[in-house]
């Protein structure tokens, strides 16, 4: 163990790390995620070992398609299997959901159909083109 600090003694601004050899301390990766970065499209868009230092989201569509293909194609056929397993749920689930979508859109026209009449006589009474009959309690 290794005490970083200004002080010999252990203090709360003091680091405590682990170094393995004594005149290297740890290389400590940049977390920096802003958006300030320049993204030049002057790289060529098949080349994937100039964007191996950017995030798949950061690089141009060509070279962001042939990485993640280079990544899918590189998997262990078991896992790749699964991978293709579970897109096809994706999928079906997407088609479930769009049936849904679809019903729950008839059904709303369905009943919107009956409701128009209630809207219209209610615009009426508020608009006061119309006296609401007495209602009994």
């Amino acid at each position: 163990m290794l005490n970083v600090g200004t002080n010999s003694e252990v203090s709360s601004t003091s680091t405590i790390v682990n170094v393995k050899e004594p005149n290297k301390l740890p290389m400590v990766p940049s977390t920096n995620h802003s958006r300030g970065r320049s993204r030049s499209r002057s790289r060529s868009p098949g080349v994937i070992s100039d964007s191996m230092h950017l995030s798949p989201s950061e690089m141009p569509s060509n070279s962001r398609r042939a990485f993640l293909q280079h990544m899918v194609d590189s998997l262990p056929k078991s896992v790749y299997n699964r991978v293709l397993a579970l897109k096809h749920n994706q999928l079906q689930q997407i088609k479930i959901s769009e049936q849904f979508f679809r019903e729950v859109y008839e059904l709303e026209k369905r009943f919107y159909l009956q409701s128009c009449t209630l809207f219209d006589s209610r615009r009426d009474i508020v608009a006061g083109d119309v006296e609401p009959p007495a209602i009994e309690r």
